[in-house]
């Protein structure tokens, strides 16, 4: 996770820092359809009787501090993308942190100098999204099978 940079006693120091994403909760406006909408890098999805709005991109080092500056940010995109949240009053809003590599790419792989050290790291947001299929691809490589999938550009080596 974003803590990765500071484990000791790794054969190589892995680039990976921590990027914060703060997220507003809005009450969802009646009748509007359950949604996933996304626009260059911001998403609103509705969620319950909740809409999510979200994130901020901070390079602001381990910081969790929820911002005036970064709700107005996110809650200007979310209204972009959807006109009808405007005048909504927000019900929570809260930030958290994710691990991003300097060519936002994950480290995955098997450490070249370390036999039975394996990396998965530095998803960035879209860690819960590739979790499952990394999960899969560390298990494959584990074992001895084909990954699926080019890891050239993911190895743990390439700075």
């Amino acid at each position: 996770g974003a803590w990765t940079a500071g484990l000791a006693g790794l054969p190589r120091p892995l680039p990976v820092e921590p990027v914060r994403g703060q997220l507003v909760a809005l009450p969802r406006p009646a009748g509007l359809p359950d949604m996933v909408v996304f626009g260059q890098a911001h998403y609103v999805l509705t969620r319950g009787d909740e809409v999510i709005c979200g994130p901020t991109m901070e390079r602001v080092g381990f910081d969790c501090e929820v911002t005036e500056e970064g709700i107005a940010h996110v809650l200007r995109h979310a209204h972009a993308l959807c006109p009808a949240l405007e005048g909504f009053p927000r019900l929570r809003a809260w930030a958290g942190l994710r691990p991003l590599t300097p060519d936002t790419q994950p480290i995955v792989g098997p450490e070249p100098l370390a036999p039975n050290l394996w990396y998965a790291t530095g998803h960035g947001r879209a860690g819960i999204l590739l979790a499952g299929i990394t999960g899969v691809i560390v298990s494959r490589l584990m074992t001895g099978e084909p990954p699926g999938f080019d890891l050239e550009p993911l190895r743990p080596d390439r700075w």
